[in-house]
Protein backbone atom coordinates (compact mmCIF):
# COMPACT_ATOMS: atom_id res chain seq x y z
CA UNK A 1 0.00 0.00 0.00
CA UNK A 2 2.86 2.12 0.61
CA UNK A 3 4.55 1.63 -2.38
CA UNK A 4 1.54 2.39 -4.55
CA UNK A 5 1.11 6.06 -2.57
CA UNK A 6 4.57 6.62 -3.27
CA UNK A 7 4.18 5.81 -7.08
CA UNK A 8 0.80 7.87 -6.98
CA UNK A 9 2.66 10.85 -5.54
CA UNK A 10 5.64 10.62 -7.98
CA UNK A 11 3.12 10.04 -10.78
CA UNK A 12 1.41 13.21 -9.75
CA UNK A 13 4.30 15.24 -9.36
CA UNK A 14 5.52 14.08 -12.92
CA UNK A 15 2.43 15.19 -14.37
CA UNK A 16 2.36 18.53 -12.85
CA UNK A 17 6.04 18.95 -14.18
CA UNK A 18 4.91 17.96 -17.80
CA UNK A 19 2.18 20.17 -17.77
CA UNK A 20 4.62 23.17 -16.35
CA UNK A 21 6.74 22.18 -19.13
CA UNK A 22 3.89 22.30 -21.80
CA UNK A 23 2.47 25.19 -20.95
CA UNK A 24 6.09 27.34 -21.02
CA UNK A 25 6.87 25.76 -24.30
CA UNK A 26 3.73 26.99 -25.38
CA UNK A 27 4.48 30.82 -23.75
CA UNK A 28 8.03 30.63 -25.87
CA UNK A 29 8.34 31.50 -29.01
CA UNK A 30 11.73 31.32 -30.80
CA UNK A 31 13.05 33.63 -33.52
CA UNK A 32 16.35 33.49 -33.24
CA UNK A 33 19.16 30.76 -32.73
CA UNK A 34 22.73 31.71 -31.46
CA UNK A 35 25.72 30.01 -29.79
CA UNK A 36 27.57 30.18 -26.49
CA UNK A 37 30.32 32.28 -26.21
CA UNK A 38 31.52 31.31 -22.86
CA UNK A 39 30.42 29.15 -20.06
CA UNK A 40 27.21 30.33 -18.62
CA UNK A 41 23.69 29.52 -16.47
CA UNK A 42 20.72 29.55 -18.32
CA UNK A 43 18.46 31.45 -15.21
CA UNK A 44 14.97 31.72 -14.07
CA UNK A 45 14.80 35.14 -14.74
CA UNK A 46 16.57 37.96 -16.17
CA UNK A 47 18.65 38.27 -12.86
CA UNK A 48 22.38 36.89 -11.84
CA UNK A 49 21.22 35.70 -8.65
CA UNK A 50 17.89 34.33 -9.70
CA UNK A 51 17.32 30.10 -9.94
CA UNK A 52 19.95 28.05 -12.38
CA UNK A 53 17.90 26.22 -14.24
CA UNK A 54 20.41 25.11 -16.48
CA UNK A 55 24.38 25.59 -17.62
CA UNK A 56 24.96 26.46 -21.01
CA UNK A 57 28.66 25.47 -22.12
CA UNK A 58 30.94 27.15 -24.78
CA UNK A 59 29.21 26.28 -28.07
CA UNK A 60 25.68 25.72 -27.43
CA UNK A 61 23.05 26.44 -29.53
CA UNK A 62 20.10 28.20 -27.88
CA UNK A 63 16.96 29.46 -28.63
CA UNK A 64 16.01 33.03 -28.53
CA UNK A 65 13.10 35.22 -27.92
CA UNK A 66 13.15 38.79 -28.59
CA UNK A 67 17.14 39.76 -27.80
CA UNK A 68 17.37 42.60 -25.27
CA UNK A 69 20.36 44.25 -24.12
CA UNK A 70 21.13 42.54 -21.19
CA UNK A 71 18.58 39.57 -20.50
CA UNK A 72 17.44 37.91 -23.94
CA UNK A 73 14.87 34.95 -23.44
CA UNK A 74 16.44 31.54 -24.17
CA UNK A 75 15.16 27.72 -24.79
CA UNK A 76 18.24 24.83 -24.61
CA UNK A 77 16.91 21.49 -24.80
CA UNK A 78 13.03 22.48 -24.26
CA UNK A 79 14.40 24.05 -20.73
CA UNK A 80 13.30 27.85 -20.58
CA UNK A 81 14.98 30.54 -19.29
CA UNK A 82 17.10 33.83 -19.20
CA UNK A 83 20.40 34.16 -20.86
CA UNK A 84 23.53 37.00 -20.45
CA UNK A 85 22.86 38.44 -24.02
CA UNK A 86 26.56 39.42 -24.39
CA UNK A 87 26.83 35.71 -24.28
CA UNK A 88 25.52 35.06 -27.10
CA UNK A 89 27.72 34.87 -30.91
CA UNK A 90 26.24 33.82 -34.29
CA UNK A 91 22.78 35.13 -34.00
CA UNK A 92 20.74 34.20 -36.95
CA UNK A 93 16.70 34.83 -37.42
CA UNK A 94 14.63 32.32 -37.85
CA UNK A 95 11.89 33.67 -40.07
CA UNK A 96 12.87 36.70 -41.70
CA UNK A 97 9.30 38.08 -41.42
CA UNK A 98 9.43 37.65 -38.22
CA UNK A 99 7.92 40.96 -37.16
CA UNK A 100 10.19 43.82 -36.56
CA UNK A 101 7.90 46.11 -35.61
CA UNK A 102 4.60 43.68 -34.81
CA UNK A 103 3.83 43.05 -37.98
CA UNK A 104 4.50 40.14 -40.64
CA UNK A 105 5.91 41.99 -43.76
CA UNK A 106 9.17 44.69 -43.95
CA UNK A 107 6.90 48.39 -44.04
CA UNK A 108 10.11 49.83 -46.34
CA UNK A 109 11.97 50.03 -49.27
CA UNK A 110 15.30 51.64 -48.68
CA UNK A 111 16.42 53.65 -51.70
CA UNK A 112 20.50 54.30 -50.78
CA UNK A 113 21.21 58.27 -50.94
CA UNK A 114 24.73 57.13 -51.36
CA UNK A 115 27.09 54.70 -50.76
CA UNK A 116 25.60 53.12 -47.59
CA UNK A 117 27.01 50.68 -45.29
CA UNK A 118 25.18 47.75 -42.96
CA UNK A 119 27.22 47.58 -39.93
CA UNK A 120 26.73 45.34 -37.01
CA UNK A 121 23.64 43.09 -35.82
CA UNK A 122 20.81 43.38 -34.31
CA UNK A 123 22.61 43.96 -30.74
CA UNK A 124 26.11 44.72 -31.68
CA UNK A 125 28.63 46.32 -33.48
CA UNK A 126 30.79 44.23 -35.51
CA UNK A 127 32.23 46.83 -38.01
CA UNK A 128 31.28 47.04 -41.56
CA UNK A 129 29.28 43.87 -43.36
CA UNK A 130 28.84 45.42 -46.98
CA UNK A 131 28.04 48.79 -48.41
CA UNK A 132 25.27 49.18 -50.73
CA UNK A 133 25.69 51.15 -53.66
CA UNK A 134 23.72 54.74 -54.34
CA UNK A 135 20.38 54.43 -56.23
CA UNK A 136 20.20 50.50 -54.28
CA UNK A 137 17.03 49.20 -52.93
CA UNK A 138 16.31 47.10 -49.61
CA UNK A 139 14.28 46.09 -47.32
CA UNK A 140 13.90 47.34 -43.74
CA UNK A 141 11.81 47.51 -40.25
CA UNK A 142 10.69 51.16 -39.34
CA UNK A 143 13.59 53.35 -37.82
CA UNK A 144 14.04 52.95 -34.62
CA UNK A 145 14.51 55.59 -31.32
CA UNK A 146 17.75 56.44 -32.47
CA UNK A 147 17.04 56.38 -36.56
CA UNK A 148 18.52 52.84 -37.25
CA UNK A 149 16.82 50.25 -39.67
CA UNK A 150 16.83 46.74 -39.04
CA UNK A 151 17.14 44.15 -41.96
CA UNK A 152 17.57 40.49 -43.24
CA UNK A 153 21.03 40.17 -43.38
CA UNK A 154 22.01 36.97 -45.47
CA UNK A 155 21.52 34.39 -42.04
CA UNK A 156 21.18 37.25 -39.35
CA UNK A 157 19.94 40.70 -38.61
CA UNK A 158 22.15 43.71 -39.95
CA UNK A 159 21.92 47.24 -39.13
CA UNK A 160 21.88 50.62 -41.25
CA UNK A 161 22.15 54.16 -40.39
CA UNK A 162 18.48 55.50 -41.16
CA UNK A 163 20.60 58.69 -42.72
CA UNK A 164 21.72 56.77 -45.82
CA UNK A 165 18.74 55.66 -47.24
CA UNK A 166 15.30 57.34 -48.26
CA UNK A 167 11.61 54.99 -47.31
CA UNK A 168 9.36 54.39 -49.39
CA UNK A 169 6.39 52.74 -47.61
CA UNK A 170 4.83 49.39 -48.81
CA UNK A 171 1.25 49.51 -48.77
CA UNK A 172 -0.76 46.74 -46.82
CA UNK A 173 -2.86 44.55 -49.69
CA UNK A 174 -5.90 45.78 -47.97
CA UNK A 175 -5.07 49.23 -48.78
CA UNK A 176 -2.86 49.04 -52.19
CA UNK A 177 -4.13 50.73 -55.20
CA UNK A 178 -3.20 50.51 -58.66
CA UNK A 179 0.75 50.92 -59.25
CA UNK A 180 1.33 50.68 -55.08
CA UNK A 181 4.48 48.50 -53.52
CA UNK A 182 3.10 45.67 -52.14
CA UNK A 183 6.46 43.86 -50.77
CA UNK A 184 9.95 44.33 -51.59
CA UNK A 185 12.92 42.30 -50.91
CA UNK A 186 16.53 42.13 -51.26
CA UNK A 187 19.94 39.61 -51.04
CA UNK A 188 23.26 39.88 -51.04
CA UNK A 189 26.28 38.72 -52.58
CA UNK A 190 30.03 39.34 -53.31
CA UNK A 191 30.71 41.60 -56.23
CA UNK A 192 34.01 40.29 -56.53
CA UNK A 193 33.96 39.11 -60.46
CA UNK A 194 37.87 38.87 -60.62
CA UNK A 195 37.03 35.02 -60.70
CA UNK A 196 35.76 33.85 -63.69
CA UNK A 197 33.26 32.21 -61.60
CA UNK A 198 31.90 34.74 -59.92
CA UNK A 199 31.82 36.73 -62.87
CA UNK A 200 29.50 34.10 -64.69
CA UNK A 201 27.55 34.22 -61.60
CA UNK A 202 27.03 37.59 -61.75
CA UNK A 203 25.93 37.29 -65.67
CA UNK A 204 23.42 34.80 -64.60
CA UNK A 205 21.90 36.84 -62.13
CA UNK A 206 21.72 39.64 -64.87
CA UNK A 207 19.90 37.41 -67.03
CA UNK A 208 17.34 36.39 -64.67
CA UNK A 209 16.68 39.77 -63.37
CA UNK A 210 16.18 41.36 -67.10
CA UNK A 211 13.98 38.01 -68.13
CA UNK A 212 11.92 38.49 -64.92
CA UNK A 213 12.06 42.74 -64.95
CA UNK A 214 8.32 44.19 -65.64
CA UNK A 215 6.74 40.74 -66.04
CA UNK A 216 3.07 41.22 -64.87
CA UNK A 217 0.67 37.88 -62.88
CA UNK A 218 -3.11 38.92 -63.60
CA UNK A 219 -5.13 37.48 -60.69
CA UNK A 220 -6.08 33.99 -60.85
CA UNK A 221 -3.08 33.01 -63.18
CA UNK A 222 0.15 31.28 -62.60
CA UNK A 223 3.82 31.88 -63.41
CA UNK A 224 6.32 29.34 -63.83
CA UNK A 225 10.16 30.56 -62.91
CA UNK A 226 11.51 27.64 -65.60
CA UNK A 227 8.91 28.92 -68.44
CA UNK A 228 10.68 32.34 -68.63
CA UNK A 229 14.32 31.37 -67.40
CA UNK A 230 15.30 27.72 -68.47
CA UNK A 231 16.87 26.14 -69.84
CA UNK A 232 19.69 27.20 -68.29
CA UNK A 233 22.86 26.09 -71.01
CA UNK A 234 24.99 28.15 -72.92
CA UNK A 235 22.96 27.68 -75.79
CA UNK A 236 20.39 29.75 -74.09
CA UNK A 237 22.95 32.61 -73.03
CA UNK A 238 23.78 31.43 -69.58
CA UNK A 239 27.75 31.36 -68.06
CA UNK A 240 29.32 29.00 -66.18
CA UNK A 241 29.10 30.11 -62.22
CA UNK A 242 29.13 28.59 -58.96
CA UNK A 243 26.25 26.49 -57.59
CA UNK A 244 24.69 25.01 -54.63
CA UNK A 245 25.28 21.16 -54.42
CA UNK A 246 25.53 18.65 -51.73
CA UNK A 247 25.58 15.61 -53.44
CA UNK A 248 28.61 15.69 -55.36
CA UNK A 249 31.69 17.62 -56.10
CA UNK A 250 30.43 19.19 -58.63
CA UNK A 251 30.42 23.27 -57.99
CA UNK A 252 30.14 24.96 -60.98
CA UNK A 253 27.62 24.48 -63.79
CA UNK A 254 25.91 26.72 -66.48
CA UNK A 255 23.33 28.93 -64.65
CA UNK A 256 24.80 29.27 -61.42
CA UNK A 257 23.67 32.30 -59.44
CA UNK A 258 19.69 31.86 -60.78
CA UNK A 259 18.83 30.22 -58.04
CA UNK A 260 19.34 33.71 -56.13
CA UNK A 261 17.07 35.68 -58.25
CA UNK A 262 14.37 32.72 -57.34
CA UNK A 263 15.11 33.22 -53.91
CA UNK A 264 14.58 36.69 -53.98
CA UNK A 265 11.85 36.74 -55.63
CA UNK A 266 10.32 33.90 -53.42
CA UNK A 267 11.35 35.75 -50.06
CA UNK A 268 9.10 38.94 -52.06
CA UNK A 269 5.89 36.80 -52.47
CA UNK A 270 6.03 34.92 -49.15
CA UNK A 271 5.23 38.34 -47.28
CA UNK A 272 1.94 38.64 -49.82
CA UNK A 273 1.02 34.88 -48.84
CA UNK A 274 0.07 33.98 -52.40
CA UNK A 275 -0.31 30.20 -53.58
CA UNK A 276 3.16 28.56 -53.89
CA UNK A 277 2.34 25.55 -55.91
CA UNK A 278 6.02 23.90 -56.20
CA UNK A 279 9.17 24.90 -54.63
CA UNK A 280 11.90 23.15 -53.14
CA UNK A 281 14.73 24.39 -50.82
CA UNK A 282 18.38 23.49 -52.35
CA UNK A 283 19.06 21.11 -49.07
CA UNK A 284 18.18 21.44 -45.60
CA UNK A 285 21.87 23.19 -45.11
CA UNK A 286 20.59 26.48 -46.73
CA UNK A 287 22.38 28.82 -48.91
CA UNK A 288 24.73 31.23 -47.66
CA UNK A 289 22.33 34.62 -48.59
CA UNK A 290 19.16 33.60 -47.37
CA UNK A 291 18.17 31.91 -43.64
CA UNK A 292 18.09 28.45 -43.74
CA UNK A 293 14.90 27.37 -45.50
CA UNK A 294 14.01 30.69 -47.44
CA UNK A 295 15.75 29.66 -50.64
CA UNK A 296 14.28 28.57 -53.55
CA UNK A 297 15.97 26.06 -56.03
CA UNK A 298 15.39 25.83 -59.39
CA UNK A 299 17.13 23.37 -62.33
CA UNK A 300 16.77 20.61 -64.92
CA UNK A 301 14.50 18.07 -63.80
CA UNK A 302 11.41 19.58 -63.07
CA UNK A 303 13.03 21.22 -60.65
CA UNK A 304 10.97 24.59 -60.81
CA UNK A 305 9.27 27.32 -58.60
CA UNK A 306 5.50 28.10 -59.25
CA UNK A 307 3.58 30.63 -58.08
CA UNK A 308 -0.49 31.07 -58.23
CA UNK A 309 -1.82 35.01 -57.58
CA UNK A 310 -4.89 34.48 -55.91
CA UNK A 311 -4.57 37.70 -54.73
CA UNK A 312 -7.39 40.09 -56.32
CA UNK A 313 -5.66 42.18 -58.47
CA UNK A 314 -2.65 41.45 -60.85
CA UNK A 315 0.70 41.71 -59.40
CA UNK A 316 3.99 43.11 -61.33
CA UNK A 317 7.91 42.22 -60.78
CA UNK A 318 10.48 44.92 -60.57
CA UNK A 319 13.93 43.68 -60.08
CA UNK A 320 17.05 45.27 -60.35
CA UNK A 321 20.86 44.12 -59.29
CA UNK A 322 23.60 46.41 -58.24
CA UNK A 323 26.64 45.75 -56.90
CA UNK A 324 26.25 42.97 -54.27
CA UNK A 325 22.20 43.34 -54.33
CA UNK A 326 19.61 41.05 -55.71
CA UNK A 327 16.61 43.70 -55.11
CA UNK A 328 12.70 42.17 -56.08
CA UNK A 329 9.85 44.17 -55.75
CA UNK A 330 5.73 43.90 -55.95
CA UNK A 331 3.42 46.29 -57.36
CA UNK A 332 0.05 46.04 -57.72
CA UNK A 333 -0.80 46.17 -61.14
CA UNK A 334 -2.55 49.10 -62.80
CA UNK A 335 -6.01 48.33 -63.70
CA UNK A 336 -7.23 46.43 -66.84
Amino acid sequence: MKNKKVILVLGCMLLTALCVALVANASFEPLFTARITVRSSLRGAPDQNSKRVATLYKGDEVELGEIDEEWTPAQRNGVEGYVLTASLRNVEVLSPYHALDGETVYPYAATALKPAVITGTLHASTGELQTIPKDAVIMVGPPDEDGNLLLPYKRTVGRADGKQFQLERVAPIEEASPGDLIAVYATFFSADIARSLMAGRLHNIQKGVELLDGLVIPAGEQFSFNEIAAPYTKANGYELGTIINYTSSKKSGYGGGICQVTTTLHNALLQLNVNIVRWAPHSSKGIEYAPVGFDAAVGSGGLDYIVENDLPFAMRMALDVWDGVVTVRIYRGTEE
